[in-house]
């Protein structure tokens, strides 16, 4: 058995992470284009990228600003 190197697999992990986070941020938000709604601040893509980079810095802002009760009633869901 040799030796691990525990930084590469939290590296490993955490993008992987990121990644299925910024897909579903993808994925949420061009539905949300697609039902007529409207993305705030940055269109679907750059969302995507900013949460591959910063994971929930960036996710969490974007689940309220879109999705949670805080969001104006007027905008379609």
């Amino acid at each position: 058995m040799g030796n691990v190197d525990f930084g590469a697999w939290f590296f490993g992990l955490t993008f992987v992470l990121h990644l299925f986070f910024a897909m579903g941020v993808f994925s949420a938000a061009r539905g949300l284009c697609a039902r007529g709604g409207k993305v705030m601040f940055a269109p679907p893509i750059v969302w995507a990228m900013l949460t591959l980079l910063w994971g929930m810095f960036v996710l969490l802002p974007y689940w309220l600003i879109h999705h949670s009760s805080l969001r104006d009633a007027e905008q379609g869901r």
